[in-house]
């Protein structure tokens, strides 16, 4: 059975990490770090943490209220007309504008931490880039090493675009825990960094290929210590089941590229219970987000838990996703979910992507719209709170398609509470990015693409979303969703309001 974070052997006495976190989610902390942390800690490294919250940097809502002025926001980023498309990209520079002023405070902070540390790591989205290219000049000015991770540096291609950062020791990506405090080692003493796992290293050497954990009940609890928890509005606890989906195959998908990603691992329940206790305890909450692609992926484990809490912690409330897959037996019955929400399960999300079956089928999606709808009305009356998330705009749909996912929202709006609609963007090396290669013929809708490595997306020129009727169904959409995204959520899912 995993044990709560301790330090049990000492690998440097003197060795001091400091870990930079620019993930900033606001709500909770960053569950990756508290896994990275944990496992430093555990053999007896110092360790810091710099956290943009504690700086006192915004962060992005998740969930934002529709107003005028975000639903203004909102068509601009979706419209695909030539007209608008300037206006997004300024909408763009403006973000980036506002994230590189706020992120000069954390360079600045990191700045001044890095003289009295001997390594340091940094977590990092790749939209962080320029961000670590500073604090990797001022830890090279300082003499200090920088180790850089993340979940997308296991495409060759993208981890190519980092490489020349100043003061980079190693890039990886790679699920790192069980040998990040040896990687720290022999990053101080100058050791060969080209032995480890998914290791990128600037002189062009690479580490082997990593191999997915399954021991993942042996690494230590996340420890949480060093995170603003008196910043948090509602402090929240992240929690990881299992790592990977058991999907695993929607054209679209990422996840399932990433360092975590690859593979379906899911824990034990009674390691999974036994960490939720001691968090619990431990920062003095218990409310719960699970951050799996989908907590019904393993029914043992889905089970375990809902019928595993109300007895560990008995006042715990808790969120996460599933998935309506086509299974007999999915773990999404009405006296499944009845259980759930007595064990606290107070919110979940689902994505329903389309309504169209034509465009779920393209996907890979392995969803029924009859069965999702049916998961809708259990969950509704389990007393359940359901977010969904929707994708406009993939290849080859058309106006049919759109009108489709229109009506399915409009015939389900009551059993919805939120819905989330994103713009598709293809993302390197998924299943339709290598369709797409192999066969462009079968996407006549694309005229033409890049890839994009710096930023991980294929730019495409695409006639999909260009014809009237696209747009007016697109426009009907959005207005749908702004109807049900204005009601506001019931008292206890509102705890979870804005952490999906």
């Amino acid at each position: 059975m995993a044990a709560a974070p301790a330090p049990v052997a000492l690998i440097a006495v003197f060795v001091n990490v400091l870990v930079i976190d620019l993930n900033n989610f606001g709500h909770y902390p960053t569950i990756g770090l508290g896994y990275l942390v944990a496992a430093l800690r555990s053999e007896g490294i110092m360790t810091s943490v710099l956290s943009p919250l504690a700086l006192g940097v915004a962060f992005n809502d998740r969930e934002p209220r529709p107003t005028w002025t975000n639903r203004l926001e909102n068509r601009i980023y979706h419209s695909t007309r030539p007209t608008l498309v300037a206006g997004r990209r300024m909408l763009t520079r403006m973000r980036v504008a506002w994230a590189t002023r706020t992120r000069r405070r954390i360079v600045r902070e990191a700045s001044r931490l890095v003289a009295g540390v001997d390594v340091v790591l940094v977590s990092s989205y790749l939209e962080h880039r320029d961000v670590c290219g500073a604090i990797g000049r001022s830890a090279q000015a300082q003499g200090v090493p920088m180790i850089v991770g993340g979940q997308a540096f296991t495409d060759p291609a993208i981890a190519a675009q980092w490489l020349e950062l100043p003061g980079l020791a190693v890039l990886v990506g790679a699920e790192s825990e069980p040998f990040v405090a040896e990687l720290v080692k022999t990053t101080i003493e100058g050791g060969d960094l080209s032995a480890f796992p998914g290791a990128w290293l600037p002189d062009g050497r690479r580490g082997p290929a990593p191999v997915p954990l399954t021991s993942l009940d042996e690494i230590p609890f996340p420890d949480y210590d060093d995170f603003p928890w008196n910043r948090y509005e509602r402090p929240i606890i992240p929690m990881l089941a299992a790592r990977g989906c058991s999907h695993g195959v929607c054209a679209f998908c990422s996840d399932v590229l990433a360092a975590n990603g690859r593979g379906f691992r899911p824990r034990r329940a009674a390691a999974v219970l036994q960490e939720m206790e001691h968090q619990a305890e431990r920062y003095q909450t218990s409310r719960f987000l699970f951050v799996d692609l989908k907590l019904n992926g393993d029914l043992d484990l889905w089970r375990g838990l809902h019928d595993g809490i109300p007895t560990r912690i008995p006042d715990a409330q808790w969120a996460g996703a599933v998935h309506v897959d086509g299974r007999t037996d999915n773990g999404l019955g009405l006296d499944d979910l009845r259980a759930a929400r007595c064990a606290g399960l107070v919110r979940l999300t689902t994505g329903v992507e389309s309504g169209s079956a034509a465009v779920l089928q393209r996907m890979h999606k392995g969803t029924d719209l009859d069965r999702t709808a049916g998961f809708l009305e259990r969950a509704k009356s389990a007393g359940i709170s359901v977010r969904v998330t929707l994708i406009t705009g993939y290849p080859e749909e058309g106006a049919d398609d759109l009108e489709a996912t229109v009506g399915f929202v409009r015939s389900h709006r009551d059993r919805m509470d939120r819905v989330q609609v994103n713009r598709f963007a293809m993302q390197i090396g998924t299943e339709v990015h290598r369709d797409l290669i192999r066969n462009g013929s079968a996407f006549p809708d694309i005229r033409s693409y890049q890839d994009d490595p710096l930023v991980g997306v294929v730019r495409l020129r695409s006639d999909t979303g260009r014809a009237s009727s696209w747009r007016r169904a697109h426009r009907a959409l959005l207005t749908e969703v702004d109807a049900i995204n204005e009601r506001p959520l019931s008292p206890c899912a509102r705890a979870f309001e804005g952490y999906i």
